[in-house]
């Protein structure tokens, strides 16, 4: 199940994107924003830890990114493409490059370091304290 928030706080359920809709390629080449895709799946506890800690970030680190789920299960062939091997992993793109590849569960406190990091090498102003 691939899922989207747009740019408010990530909701664990938030509305489902149909797949004939889903070209990760155009999403991530029409935006200027940072892109993060947590790839997980359904079944993940752990990749229901890390999108539970997604969700708590602060609104304010949300807004500078746009953030997609993407069910490993449902979705193998982008996967594949982008070599995911290990759940839960998060991609981080500007542009249509990779910029970072990040494996594993991680803190809210962790989150908020990799993606402020993730900001400043995408070019982006860094935060200020949150």
């Amino acid at each position: 199940m691939l899922t989207l928030d747009t740019k408010s706080n990530m909701n664990p359920e938030p509305p489902p994107k149909k797949l004939p809709d889903f070209d990760l390629n155009s999403i991530i080449a029409s935006t200027t924003d940072l892109v993060l895709v947590l790839f997980t799946s359904d079944g993940s506890g752990l990749g229901y830890i890390e999108e539970s800690n997604l969700a708590e970030l602060p609104k304010k680190l949300v807004k500078s990114i746009s953030i997609y789920k993407l069910d490993y299960e449902k979705h193998k062939d982008v996967a594949l493409t982008y070599n995911i091997r290990e759940l839960p992993t998060l991609l981080f793109f500007h542009g249509k490059t990779i910029i970072d590849k990040i494996v594993g569960l991680h803190s809210k406190a962790e989150l908020i370091s990799i993606i402020q990091l993730n900001l400043e090498r995408a070019h982006f102003h860094p935060l200020k304290a949150l």
